[in-house]
């Protein structure tokens, strides 16, 4: 006796399972409704190039560390997907990159880690890959690198130092 077995295109199961994961990740308590951030207004300001405030940069950090810690530490990574290695903080090779590649969720992306460090722009870097992973985090898998552990302990001081 055989089993029928339905053939589905790969686009399509890829569509789905993307989908899936998406929608797994962002109806816990992170969602626009429940956000006094306005990430949308955030992305345009650093695509312009320009920082957002400290108070947004707090928020995102709370939010997306949130959203970190929920995730597995074998994070799956739907194909197609960008592999991109040490940023180190060059923001405008950054954003060249998406120019060229495709923002999300249009196109995947794993980042590599060492985000921060080298470049003149590491705080805009960071942000913009964070503000990246709220609103798309089934498009976006951010990894760790040596860099950022002593930058997110800097930062998070720095804030409370000057509250």
């Amino acid at each position: 006796m055989g089993h029928a077995v339905a053939i589905v295109p790969t686009l399509s199961r890829i569509i789905s399972t993307r989908q899936q994961i998406a929608t797994h990740i962002s109806v816990k308590q992170i969602s626009n409704n429940n956000m006094p951030l306005d990430v949308d207004k955030c992305l345009e300001t650093l695509k312009n190039g320009e920082c957002v405030s400290e108070q947004e940069l707090r928020q995102l950090c709370l939010f997306v560390s949130e959203l970190l810690m929920e995730e597995s530490n074998v994070q799956p990574v739907i194909s197609p997907v960008t592999v991109v290695g040490d940023l180190h903080g060059q923001y405008f090779d950054l954003l060249n990159m998406f120019k060229i590649g495709g923002w999300p969720p249009d196109t995947s992306y794993v980042f590599l880690g060492d985000f921060v460090d080298r470049g003149h722009n590491s705080v805009e870097t960071l942000s913009l890959l964070l503000c990246l992973k709220m609103k798309y985090p089934g498009n976006i898998t951010l990894l760790r690198g040596n860099h950022e552990v002593g930058f997110f302990f800097k930062i998070l001081f720095c804030f409370y130092e000057s509250s």
